[in-house]
């Protein structure tokens, strides 16, 4: 994962969309007044999406085990 400044994105910003595609890699943007954003693959927004949607559905089903599970789980669905 990469950080970059507003106007470095700016001035680049095709060149890291293909990077992020590419490499399916997160590229932080910083600016000034600290509203950063983070550039990723839609792929990969939308994994993470439907991660959280399965987990809370899970947690509303009361179908959850422990922190140390879930951390194994996650680790090996996230190790490609």
């Amino acid at each position: 994962m990469q950080a970059v400044n507003y106007s470095y994105a700016r001035n680049n910003l095709k060149s890291l969309i293909s990077q992020a595609c590419e490499y399916d890699e997160e590229c932080i943007i910083t600016s000034k007044n600290n509203q950063n954003v983070v550039l990723m693959p839609l792929s990969r927004f939308n994994e993470i999406k439907d991660d959280i949607k399965k987990s809370l559905q899970e947690i509303k089903d009361d179908d959850f085990f422990s922190v140390d599970k879930a951390f194994e789980k996650v680790l090996a669905h996230y190790e490609h």
